[in-house]
């Protein structure tokens, strides 16, 4: 009888001592998956991305965008040769009208034209002139200004040249301020952009029979 209960009390140390040893790799059998995405042991951690800044565009203050009939303001400076322009409905770079100049061709001497605003517009701040052209032969021109009579203008005259590169596509050219030479008379010398009502453009010959459109003149700081 004694022997037994020996072995009946053997058997239940046995299968308690085996159980207690296989109690961890059961539970290392049925550890549950990881979830949390931040976890690096995670199969599915992901780090967090970094924001990319957006640019901020540089403002364009218009001078002209040539939306409404501009044809009043249209004005020739004294000289031989002017061009022929037009407020023009079959090309613009935005909206759906620009300013056509159509020339034939300069030899010895170049051909002009401009646009007064009537009234002057103020771009104090401003460091450059945006302009965009499309023209259908490689040109090089005069971009003129001609300041008001108000907010610091005396009617000055400023002039900066503008080299195009034929395209049938819109091109945007910038021109810095810094750059225009005033063509002299009796004002102050001093470039004001507080007041600006005249822009007129003067092509440097020799340059066959073009067509030049301009639209969306403006200053930018």
């Amino acid at each position: 009888m004694f022997k037994f209960a020996y072995k009946i009390a053997f058997s239940l140390f046995f299968l308690a001592a085996t159980a207690s040893a296989a109690l961890p790799f059961v539970f290392w059998l049925q550890e549950p998956k990881r979830t949390n995405s931040h976890d690096p042991k995670s199969a599915s951690f992901m780090p967090a991305s970094t924001p990319v800044p957006v640019p901020t565009p540089t403002p364009l203050y218009l001078w002209q965008d040539f939306e409404t009939d501009v044809s009043a303001g249209f004005w020739y400076p004294a000289g031989p040769s002017p061009m022929t322009q037009s407020w023009a409905s079959d090309d613009a770079h935005g909206g759906a009208h620009s300013w056509k100049m159509v020339t034939g061709a300069g030899v010895g001497y170049g051909h002009w034209t401009g646009l007064d605003m009537l009234s002057p517009k103020d771009f104090t701040g401003a460091t450059k002139v945006s302009v965009w052209v499309k023209c259908d032969q490689n040109l090089q021109t005069e971009f003129h200004f001609i300041e008001g009579m108000t907010n610091g203008g005396d009617g000055e005259t400023w002039w900066s040249l503008l080299t195009i590169t034929g395209s049938p596509s819109w091109q945007h050219y910038t021109l810095p301020l810094s750059g225009f030479f005033s063509t002299g008379g009796p004002h102050d010398g001093v470039l004001s952009v507080g007041s600006v009502q005249t822009v007129w453009f003067y092509h440097w010959a020799p340059y066959p029979a073009l067509t030049l459109y301009v639209d969306d003149i403006g200053f930018q700081p």
